[in-house]
Formats: structure tokens, C-alpha cells, sequence
């Protein structure tokens, strides 16, 4: 049995464009996957006093952000006081107060980590410092609106 000439190319037709249509899902899935992603700045870090660290976090992507633990000198620290959300365009101010007076001069690495594992931080230098130990142990970690 022979296919006619025409039934041979609408089912080549059928066959192309449900290949388009599989093609740009699959495209349009993963340029979606890709270009949403989760961005913090952690910047203005400062010691307000001996023990006190102060820094602001803020949301210039376009998902939204939980803040679950603060990090210092690489290491988790603590984890946030109640749940801090973050939407586009959010901005909360963080402190934290260490258990003691860090030595000065040291520099020391403070970031948050998101609820999704993505860590975010920035670096400050401890001219208030009065320590003479280099382990920054966590006293307590704030952020407000």
C-alpha cells in the first residue's frame, strides 16, 4: 500500500511543527530556570561600638529572599531572630552583637545565608576592637526594616 504524495507531507507537517512546539517549551523553560535567580547586597558593615556590628542587606533582584543565618569569618553563627523576608527592592538593617570585643585591627568577614544556601557577605575592619582573641563568637543577630 502506497502513501499518496500529499498525506506523506501533512503528516511531515505534523511531525515539524510538534518539534517546534517541543523545541521552544524545552527553550522557554530554561532561559526561564537561568535568568531567575536570587541576588542580596550585603554592604556598610561597621562597628557601632567594641562588640557591636552593624550592616545593611538589600534585595535588587527579582525573587524574593529569606535571610535563615548569619555567617562570621566563613562559619555560621547564628540563626535570624523570627523570619526576615525580603522582596524586590527590600532593604533591612542588621546587627550583630559579638560575645566579645574583637582584637583590633583584624578583619572580619560577616554575610547571611538564604533559606535556598546562597551565602551573601562583606568585609569590615575592627577599629573599635579591644580583644585579644580572634574567635567571633555570637552573642546575638538582629534584622529590622
Amino acid at each position: 500500500m502506497q502513501m499518496s504524495p500529499v498525506m506523506a507531507t501533512v503528516i511531515l507537517v505534523v511531525v515539524a511543527v510538534t518539534m517546534a512546539l517541543v523545541v521552544s517549551y524545552y527553550a522557554f523553560n530554561l532561559v526561564s530556570s537561568v535568568t531567575r535567580f536570587e541576588r542580596l547586597e550585603v554592604y556598610g558593615a561597621r562597628m557601632t561600638d567594641s562588640r557591636t556590628i552593624a550592616f545593611r542587606v538589600r534585595n535588587p533582584g527579582i525573587e524574593v529572599s529569606r535571610l535563615s543565618a548569619l555567617t562570621v569569618q566563613g562559619r555560621p553563627a547564628a540563626s535570624a531572630t523570627g523570619e526576615v523576608v525580603l522582596r524586590p527592592g527590600d532593604e533591612v538593617s542588621c546587627e550583630v552583637v559579638l560575645s566579645e570585643s574583637p582584637p583590633p585591627g583584624i578583619v572580619i568577614e560577616v554575610g547571611v545565608i538564604t533559606s535556598t544556601g546562597k551565602r551573601f557577605f562583606t568585609m569590615l575592619q575592627a577599629v573599635e576592637g579591644r580583644g585579644v582573641s580572634g574567635e567571633l563568637e555570637v552573642e546575638s543577630f538582629s534584622c529590622s526594616r
